[in-house]
């Protein structure tokens, strides 16, 4: 009983250690990133957990690009013919 008892918090304290560690680990990296470098994700760590976010993630992202590229066509097409009619 009292060993099962040690076992339990052992295994506790474990948890603890690697949660801990995760979390500098997170931190760090948000910390040291580069302003281009995204943001630390939560499915990089547990990835079948959040699969379904990164997934959803992804697809916004693509839509942001897209919608950012359709914006510099845009302003590109217009500086175009500004200088074209001038």
């Amino acid at each position: 009983m009292i060993q099962t008892y040690y076992e339990e918090q052992i295994l506790d304290l474990r948890k603890n250690v690697g949660n801990i560690f995760l979390l500098a680990e997170v931190v760090t990296r948000f910390i040291a990133r580069d302003e281009k470098q995204d943001v630390p994700h939560p499915w990089e760590y547990y990835p079948e957990i959040f699969a379904e976010d990164k997934k959803l993630y992804e697809e916004k992202k693509k839509q942001e690009e897209l919608e950012s590229y359709k914006d510099m066509r845009r302003a590109y097409v217009e500086r175009w013919n500004r200088n074209i009619n001038q």
